[in-house]
């Protein structure tokens, strides 16, 4: 069984199912209908690589073989530090493989990743976004990541150690995924030497559809119930997902300031659709 020689590394919530999907119809790729987390996941890295090379099973004859944890761009998790992070462990494993991120404006991504995690009983409903984020209950949000998973600058600068920068594919959300999808699949065969016309002609939404009310977040909390025995109260109430208040969202561009410059610095660009951050979810 072959093991990968492409990986979607992220971000959270900038479209890596959307590519995942695309990918998928090419008739010369295989790649798994979830994620792995085979490299930042200790208890999966422990099975091996075999363990790992099973995930692929049916893969035989595909001539690019892939799969996306959108986990593995995020470099700096927190923790006691003896875990070794994901871009060591990839490129110890697979010395030659090709990555693709997709980058979303960090504030839309944080406000994104917090309704994710808020709706799933991961945050307390009855605490505002902004204390998780910046105040007295900011342990929530550090242990998921919600500000530091947008400090691309860091993540891609810690693959850029490891990895040559051709190894490397970057597209942006709202260029690539939202505005021309079509352009962003492109790319992405190219970078992979696959022919992009060899996929069958599909209409793809790149927007994820929210699936959470307010009633259910609350018991997903407190209950801390799983997922599927909560889903009926959906049926019964409106969709919902908190918003920032304008000072919330200001601290967000503040706080992701230095990181952009930095970013624009590493990629030799600016990203002008980030300017307006006016795509949340």
């Amino acid at each position: 069984m072959p093991l990968p020689d492409f990986l979607i590394i992220g971000a959270q919530k900038a479209g890596t199912t959307w590519l995942r999907a695309g990918l998928r119809r090419h008739p010369r790729v295989f790649m798994p209908d979830r994620e792995v987390h085979f490299f930042n996941k200790e208890t999966n890295y422990e099975r091996g690589p075999d363990w790992y090379a099973r995930q692929f099973r049916g893969a035989e004859a595909a001539d690019r073989v892939g799969e996306k944890t959108p986990n593995y761009l995020w470099t700096n998790v927190p923790g006691p530090g003896s875990d070794t992070p994901s871009h060591i462990r990839i490129a110890s494993t697979l010395p030659s493989i090709r990555l693709i991120a997709i980058l979303r404006d960090p504030v839309d991504r944080a406000i994104s990743a917090y309704n994710h995690h808020l709706c799933r009983g991961r945050f307390p409903p009855h605490i505002s976004m902004k204390r998780i984020l910046f105040g007295d209950h900011q342990a929530f949000g550090r242990r998921h990541g919600l500000l530091t998973m947008g400090h691309y600058d860091e993540h891609l600068r810690h693959y850029l150690e490891v990895f040559d920068r051709d190894q490397l594919l970057v597209l942006i959300f709202e260029e690539h995924v939202v505005e021309a999808p079509t352009e962003g699949l492109e790319r992405a065969c190219r970078f992979l030497d696959l022919d992009p016309t060899e996929i069958p002609d599909e209409q793809q939404s790149a927007r994820h559809v929210h699936s959470f009310t307010k009633p259910r977040a609350y018991l997903n909390y407190w209950l801390q119930a799983p997922l599927l025995l909560t889903r009926p109260v959906d049926f019964f109430f409106s969709p919902w997902k908190r918003s920032p208040s304008p000072e919330t969202r200001t601290c967000l561009r503040d706080h992701y300031a230095p990181h952009l410059e930095r970013l624009y610095d590493l990629l030799g660009r600016r990203i002008e659709p980030w300017a307006t951050g006016t795509m949340a979810e």
